[in-house]
């Protein structure tokens, strides 16, 4: 496998050496205006490390056709450029406005030499100048969009890059019309072929503007072929408004025009030289389909992006399904509100008075004659049933003394009470699960943006280091294997590996190989699992590294401890600290704080973020039981990269940070998840240093502690985790053990390099 590789990366090298060679002794016969052209530098500046192939075409072509004079100033530039390059070590990676630069000066230079030194009129001074200007314009353009097609997979033809991608068009043009093979003129020939596929494209438009761009081409290398020339800007225009009708239409309506125009100006030495350019050009349009050009493009240096457009659509889908869940959200929300604003709570004395007072005979004396004082009466009454759960006849006595169906009231009022007290059970009972149905929909639109921002993420994906990767594994036996091989957001490279859970590789020699193939110091693979699935992350070695030690006591000795901890590391740069506590102590919290722990490190394994694992614990923990059901959280993200520590705190205790010797404190005000209807999460965000001290801690133990241990100990960043996790439990021991009344855990983690 490796020979394969080393041999498909050398005949790659030996063709782009190849086709620059030729593109150089190419250019080297074009002319510009009856000049040389500069082109040939532009090629040798792009050519990058291959710019040793273009200096030895140009000087072979100049030989050949004796005009190695007239070319020092290519060639001087050219040997400039390449000398510079190597001793600066850039190999053409420089931006784009520098390179152009860089090329501009040394061409410009070496033409301000040889005039003065020869004996150069105006008008040669003038047009020296004039291709420092175009080598300029033309290294600028093609580097520009070389970038634009690398990081988009396409062209966009709008505002300035079309007019760089005119400015590589028109000296291409220019370039090749000075070479002339059996009479075909290659440079105007390329140019029909070329307009023909943007009429195609582009209709009448784009038929005109590239048979203009085609003619101003042709004439800046030979002025005396312009009038025949002249014809293609009127072709691509009727060659486009033809288009619609297929390519027999185009390739009839461009002989027409052109054999029709010859024939009215009148015929000359060219006319027919124009007629086989132009038929060579409609047989280079028939052969050449859009998608062949875009091969060719790509073979030359591009990239292929279809994995890239791949994972934004995918990206874009999910996103777009997490905005639909939130929709429908929020019209759950807003039927609801509308219903409880319509639906106005049951008024029980006018209820009772419904049935009640209704028949009775009495009831003009009680509700005519004496109306506010019955309707005092009722409210008073409805008061009591509601404080006391029933109203007796006593109650009914005391206040309403000259009712008559004393019996009936009584028991109309606790009747229709324990009905209204039903339904309104029930109705808060369907406004909780409501309120539990948002949130699940909220959660699950934060999984999907978390797996939306995940895929898109993957925007440099490597197809040929994943395929060769796929290949090494297949050589150890193992099939269905999905790999993908991406540069991250650290720009790191990265290799995320899916097997069967059974699959064994030899990790050692798989590491080591894949270093080899990606050229990086790859370490030995973070390894999980899921189901019968299992994924390997291969990733450098980071910057920073971390060291971590625990301590952890329960508050009743023999006792269940109410704390719960993990470590977790998902990829090489990233890990976790999780740290639950779970209300009270004994095994009921700690049933709590480990089931929240384990649901958490599951949720980040699998690519949610810490926000979104927060709230779905929050959700869980308000229905896994009738009791109170609380815990704190605790999630500690630290990229080993970038040397970053975020905190998600969920009514946590402070954490701490020790640098040289003195204590910060990381503490945000929230509640414990299972308490509110949405999860109180706040983030604390540091950036490390080398010897930083982190402690995550649970509520047992206070800041003064954690000062009174460390304080006057001297090159306290400097000791390991276990030397600082002793010196605490130093401390916690000098206290009073039986004053100790809650679980105690502290978890220390030491960054270094």
């Amino acid at each position: 496998m490796e020979t394969t590789l080393k041999n498909t990366d050398r005949l790659r090298h030996y063709t782009l050496a190849g086709i620059t060679m030729i593109l150089s002794f190419i250019a080297t016969r074009g002319e510009l205006f009856g000049f040389p052209s500069p082109v040939n530098v532009v090629i040798a500046s792009l050519s990058g490390s291959l710019g040793g192939f273009s200096l030895a075409a140009c000087i072979l072509s100049y030989i050949i056709s004796g005009s190695v004079f007239d070319g020092i100033i290519n060639l001087c530039s050219i040997a400039t450029v390449m000398a510079i390059r190597l001793l600066i070590n850039r190999s053409g990676r420089e931006p784009a406005l520098a390179g152009a630069l860089f090329t501009s000066s040394a061409y410009l230079l070496y033409s301000a030499i040889v005039s003065l030194v020869t004996d150069s009129d105006i008008n040669l001074i003038l047009f020296r100048i004039l291709s420092a200007f175009m080598c300029f314009a033309l290294t600028y353009s093609v580097k520009i969009c070389f970038n634009r097609y690398v990081s988009d997979g396409m062209i966009d033809m709008s505002s300035a890059n079309g007019i760089m991608i005119a400015v590589i068009f028109v000296m291409s043009v220019a370039t090749l019309t000075g070479v002339s093979i059996l009479g075909i003129n290659f440079g105007r020939a390329l140019g029909v072929a070329v307009m023909l596929f943007a009429a195609s494209k582009y209709k009448y438009m784009g038929g005109a503007v590239f048979g203009a761009l085609a003619t101003l081409g042709v004439i800046i290398c030979s002025p005396d072929m312009i009038k025949n020339t002249l014809l293609l800007a009127t072709a691509g225009l009727i060659c486009g408004a033809f288009s619609a009708l297929g390519v027999v239409a185009v390739i009839i309506s461009l002989m027409a025009v052109v054999v029709g125009g010859i024939f009215i100006m009148g015929t000359n030495a060219d006319s027919f030289k124009l007629i086989a350019d132009v038929i060579v050009g409609a047989v280079m349009y028939l052969c050449l389909p859009d998608n062949k050009v875009l091969s060719a493009f790509r073979l030359v240096g591009g990239r292929k992006k279809s994995p890239e457009i791949s994972c934004q659509t995918a990206a874009s889908k999910i996103s777009f399904t997490s905005k639909s869940v939130m929709s429908i959200r929020d019209q759950i929300l807003s039927v609801t509100e509308a219903l409880e604003k319509k639906i106005a709570p049951p008024d029980l004395s006018k209820e009772v008075r419904a049935c009640v007072c209704r028949d009775c005979s009495r009831i003009a004396q009680c509700w005519e004659e004496n109306k506010g004082e019955t309707a005092s009466t009722f409210s008073q009454l409805s008061m009591r049933v509601r404080r006391n759960g029933a109203v007796t006849l006593d109650d009914i006595r005391r206040k309403h003394k000259d009712c008559c169906k004393k019996e009936v009231l009584m028991s109309t009022f606790n009747m229709l009470y324990t009905g209204l007290s039903y339904e309104q059970g029930r109705k808060e009972k369907m406004t909780e699960l409501r309120e539990l149905l948002c949130s699940q929909l909220v959660i699950m639109s934060q999984l999907l943006n978390d797996l939306s921002d995940n895929t898109a993420s993957l925007n440099k994906i490597d197809v040929l280091l994943s395929d060769s990767i796929a290949d090494l594994v297949y050589k150890q036996g193992i099939t269905n294997a999905k790999i993908c091989a991406y540069i991250d957001a650290n720009n790191q490279p990265t290799v995320e590996m899916y097997l069967p859970k059974t699959a064994k590789p030899d990790l050692v020699k798989l590491t080591v190989e894949m270093g080899e193939l990606a050229c990086a110091d790859f370490q030995m693979p973070v390894v999980s699992f899921a189901d019968n699935m299992k994924k390997l992350i291969f990733a450098p070695r980071p910057f920073f590294s971390a060291e971590w030690d625990t301590l952890s006591t329960s508050a009743v000795f023999g006792d269940y401890s109410g704390d719960y901890y993990e470590f977790l590391k998902p990829s090489p740069c990233r890990q976790y600290i999780v740290l639950s506590d779970g209300m009270g102590t004994g095994k009921r919290a700690r049933l709590d704080s480990m089931f929240a722990v384990n649901l958490v490190t599951r949720m980040l394994t699998s690519g949610a973020s810490p926000t979104t694992a927060a709230a779905l614990i929050n959700s869980i923990l308000r229905v896994k039981s009738w009791e109170e059901s609380f815990a704190t959280l605790d999630i500690a993200d630290i990229n080993l990269s970038t040397g970053t520590l975020s905190i998600f705190k969920c009514g946590a205790a402070p954490s701490f940070l020790i640098r040289k010797g003195k204590i910060t404190t990381l503490d945000a005000k929230t509640f414990p998840l299972g308490i509110l209807c949405d999860s109180s999460c706040e983030t604390i965000s540091v950036k490390l240093e080398k010897d930083d001290i982190v402690l995550i801690c649970s509520d047992g133990i206070s800041k003064n502690v954690i000062e009174k241990a460390i304080m006057n100990k001297k090159m306290i960043n400097k000791r390991t985790p276990q030397e600082i996790v002793r010196i605490i439990t130093e401390e916690i021991s000098m206290k009073n053990t039986s004053q100790k009344s809650d679980d105690i855990t502290v978890l220390t983690v030491k960054i270094t390099n």
